[in-house]
């Protein structure tokens, strides 16, 4: 009970000292909440609602969600991501890195958590591994990686070392 405790206490921060700004064609009501019950702050363009926390313009926002392409005018000192960024995140029960949901990219796959795999489904690679499977897959690939590249630079030093041999015998 302490640990569904403890993460949902830590759930309820995720977003916490986090600004968010909706852009009007995302789903206003559904972001707004999960930010709110996450304990960022959220505020949307008024032409979807009447009296927004705080205006487009504010330079402390940190995070605006976009359902376009593209966005025009960006604000340097702010992070445009598409509405699944948030979703996975509460899924992740981490903050994602937001340059995999810039407007206009492919979007890794949804995970949700209320879904169980049955046989014959389709299941990403990123749902197949528990955290703790995950961790060790990354940590071998690692070190099958340093090991490739140790490899590549004792091959090139043997060749180093014939093509000196070669020059001196001669």
């Amino acid at each position: 009970i302490q640990a569904a405790s403890n993460e949902a206490a830590e759930l309820q921060s995720l977003f916490e000292g986090q600004k968010f700004f909706l852009s009007r064609e995302t789903p206003r009501y559904a972001l707004e909440f999960m930010i709110r019950s996450c304990g960022g702050q959220v505020s949307w363009d008024p032409s979807v609602g009447v009296n927004p926390p705080f205006a487009e313009s504010d330079e402390t926002i940190n995070y605006q969600i976009t359902d376009r392409p593209s966005v025009r005018n960006r604000v340097l000192s702010r992070k445009y991501v598409q509405p699944q960024w948030v979703a996975d995140c509460i899924n992740a029960r981490k903050i994602l890195k937001p340059s995999l949901y810039e407007p206009g990219a492919e979007l890794p796959a949804h995970l949700s958590p209320f879904v169980e795999a049955r046989a014959g489904d389709y299941v990403p690679k990123a749902v197949m591994m528990t955290n703790k499977q995950r961790k060790l897959y990354n940590k071998m690939q690692h070190g099958i990686q340093q090991k490739a590249e140790e490899a590549a630079k004792l091959k090139e030093k043997k060749k180093a070392l014939k093509k000196a041999k070669k020059t001196s015998s001669n």
